[in-house]
């Protein structure tokens, strides 16, 4: 993946997606949890999108899948049952004008404000793409890990 250079990130207040986050509503995350996300330019989204979308739709050797109706425990512990470490810096992609960085642990702990059903389809991923998680709005998280690609 290209390198995210500190210029493409914004406040997640200027995310689209902030509605999901922010204090109006009835369970907002913590400052803390906040703290650890944020934004990417729409125009640096707008590059990383058709990577999203080569990792997810067109490389279809993702071997596990998880799940993602029902218990939102159990789908988190599944997620950190994968084997990716908490501190890994993670993109989030949700089309080609909304991504946000954060680390694994905060998209695991929250994944239900990452990924909406019906509506979401997401593509998450680390700077290395030594992995890809993608999250299908039919409620189905596919998990592979990936051997180096330019």
């Amino acid at each position: 993946m290209p390198r995210i250079a500190p210029s493409d990130l914004l406040s997640l207040r200027e995310s689209p997606l902030w509605w999901r986050w922010s204090e109006e509503r009835a369970s907002p995350l913590s400052p803390e949890v906040i703290g650890r996300m944020r934004a990417i330019r729409p125009e640096r989204a707008a590059e990383l999108q058709p990577r999203a979308a080569f990792l997810c739709h067109e490389r279809r050797a993702l071997d596990v899948e998880i799940a993602a109706e029902g218990n939102a425990e159990r789908v988190r512990e599944q997620l950190a049952a994968l084997g990716v470490r908490n501190t890994e810096q993670v993109v989030i992609c949700w089309n080609a004008q909304t991504a946000v960085l954060t680390d694994w642990a905060t998209f695991c702990a929250h994944w239900d404000e990452f990924c909406y059903p019906s509506s979401d389809d997401v593509t998450v991923w680390p700077r290395d793409e030594g992995w890809v998680l993608c999250y299908d709005h039919w409620e189905m998280f596919r998990f592979g890990r990936l051997s180096p690609v330019t």
